[in-house]
């Protein structure tokens, strides 16, 4: 079995060199905003590109919207558009998300509804406010959402996001004279795709998907079986420190803790987690449980009720001078920034193989064990105060 998986797996790594990244690992700019479904900006971002200004655009955007929402654009000039966000109508004090107002005799109001329904037959609303106001000109409305839902009023065409971003790529833009622009415009049209104008359409699949599904079976056996050696790697090696943490300490019971993800590893002596209430002391492994992966790091930590921790650390600093020459002579750090509340912390160098990484984990565990007198030092002299 373990050949013609190696078989497999060869013939996989050869395959998907070719095959196609994701194409949605590139972030937008509104999602490194933290913006991702913003009514606001996306109105904003409609108004930008649905005015005239970018010549490279011109009104193709606003034919678009038009086409979809059947309205008549023959003899309409749209190189004379005036697009308003957040318009408020004086009649009944209502404010549509964007007012368009083409050559003074077309007039469209958008409400945009990304998440939120539409609220006590809000468009019905609108109209009447729009119609109050533009008694002289030709009055539509328009509702854009990601699934194309049905407004309250019958004047008000629903338009879905797909179907405006579709349009959108349809159009023949030239871009070569205006990058900037295309930049805009690409960035606007992949986060609408993302976000907002996939409804509740199943998300396409890439051929590296298709391939997984395809050999799922052998990667889940080959997964599982890494999973159950990690964690008797993880246990070797914890096992490994604790004989050296404990050597020639007969009087002591040591243990150990580790979560299931194998994050971290704790090893101490039994009574330092009961010795003084809310204070947790511990020796700590980072980085073994995704071997060779990152530098692994071995420190010292004092956790749980800050008061405590603080008066910990004090009373261990106080002790330093005596020993301080050792931390340097071997590289450990006291708080690091880091690490605030370890004692003792180090990074070691990547380890080149697993024979490496024991090794080193080992040597770790040595460097620290001298740690072990000044922490019972530090635990007895709280204790003496708190007698």
């Amino acid at each position: 079995m373990d050949t013609v998986y190696a078989a497999q797996l060869r013939t996989l790594e050869r395959i998907t060199q070719y095959l196609p990244k994701d194409p949605k690992t590139r972030v937008t700019m509104l999602e490194i905003l933290g913006k991702t479904r913003n009514e606001n900006l996306f109105s904003r971002l409609l108004r930008y590109f649905l005015e005239t200004t970018p010549t490279s655009i011109g009104t193709s955007p606003l034919e678009v919207l038009f086409e979809l929402a059947d309205i008549p654009t023959a003899e309409l000039d749209l190189s004379d558009v005036e697009v308003v966000v957040e318009h408020t109508f004086p009649a009944n004090q209502t404010r549509i998300d964007l007012l368009v107002v083409a050559a003074d005799s077309v007039v469209v109001g958008i409400e945009n509804k990304v998440d939120a329904a539409e609220r006590d037959d809000q468009t019905v609303d609108y109209w009447d406010g729009m119609r109050a106001e533009f008694n002289d000109q030709q009055c539509f409305g328009v509702l854009l959402s990601p699934d194309g839902r049905t407004a309250s009023s019958p004047r008000f065409a629903s338009i879905a996001y797909a179907d405006l971003v579709a349009g959108f790529r349809s159009m023949d833009v030239r871009w070569l004279a205006d990058v900037q622009h295309a930049v805009f415009w690409e960035d606007f049209l992949e986060h609408m795709e993302r976000h907002v104008a996939s409804g509740n359409s199943i998300p396409d699949r890439t051929p590296l998907v298709d391939l997984y599904i395809e050999h799922r079976s052998m990667l889940e056996d080959l997964n599982n079986a890494y999973e159950a050696y990690r964690r008797r790697l993880v246990e070797h090696i914890v096992e490994n420190a604790r004989e050296v943490l404990s050597e020639n300490d007969d009087e002591h019971v040591w243990e150990f803790n580790a979560p299931r993800a194998l994050e971290w590893q704790q090893i101490y002596r039994k009574h330092w987690k009961t010795a003084i209430p809310r204070l947790d002391v511990h020796f700590e492994y980072w980085n073994i449980g995704r071997p060779l992966a990152k530098p692994m790091q071995f420190m010292v930590d004092v956790e749980r009720d800050r008061d405590k921790v603080d008066q910990f650390l004090d009373a261990f600093q106080r002790r330093m001078a005596r020993f301080e020459a050792e931390y340097v002579e071997k590289g450990i750090v006291f708080r690091p920034s880091n690490r605030k509340h370890a004692l003792a912390f180090k990074e070691y160098p990547p380890a080149s193989s697993i024979e490496a990484l024991v090794e080193t984990c080992r040597l770790a565990a040595a460097e620290f064990q001298f740690l072990t007198a000044i922490i019972e030092d530090t635990f007895d002299e709280l204790q003496e105060g708190t007698d």
